[in-house]
């Protein structure tokens, strides 16, 4: 396997537009008149005028075929966009939020291009003793998926409930219990 990797951090004024010329770059073949070679190193590129914290590149030898994957990711002032292309066609990308709307509160959006049904929207709160999740898929009929646990170093309780909305049943139903001391460590799980 081989890797490339590149790390580099900057912010300008104009980031939205820096980043739309960084996906056009990015996935644009054609060269503007008169260039012959174009760097993405260059002092003028979008990659130096925005917050890139890595572009990975790796490549697999199976039998006659070369699997690969292009793997990129973006921060800027909290929200992390990270971009996945493999040989196979397809485009994974994750959009996350730390903090955004609240303290502990983490948002997450992610789908997969070509596939139609793999978009998801993802909650997540994080407490000292609490860690609560919620997401639900994008489609016309999506499963919600619910879990949470509470507690402390000697005693947990959590729970983790799927609905779909097509059926309107459970798909999944889990509780849990835990007690921990020095001398003892038992739970109880459903």
């Amino acid at each position: 396997m081989e890797e490339l990797g590149l790390e580099t951090s900057s912010i300008v004024d104009n980031e939205l537009e820096e980043l739309f010329e960084l996906s056009l770059r990015m996935f644009d073949t054609r060269l503007p008149p008169g260039v012959t070679v174009l760097s993405p190193f260059a002092e003028d590129s979008s990659l130096t005028k925005v917050g890139v914290e890595a572009i990975t590149a790796t490549s697999t030898k199976k039998g006659d075929l070369i699997l690969g994957e292009i793997q990129s990711q973006i921060k800027n002032k909290g929200i992390t966009v990270d971009v996945k292309a493999n040989s196979a066609s397809n485009v994974i990308t994750t959009i996350t939020a730390d903090e955004y709307a609240a303290p502990g509160l983490k948002t997450i959006f992610s789908f997969a291009v070509p596939d139609q049904k793999s978009g998801k929207v993802e909650l997540q709160y994080l407490h000292d003793y609490a860690g609560i999740n919620a997401s639900i898929g994008l489609t016309a009929n999506p499963v919600v998926n619910l879990p949470a646990a509470f507690g402390n170093s000697a005693l947990a309780v959590g729970a983790d409930v799927s609905l779909d909305t097509a059926t309107k049943n459970l798909t999944k139903y889990n509780a849990g219990l835990s007690y921990t001391n020095k001398d003892l460590i038992a739970s109880l799980n459903l």
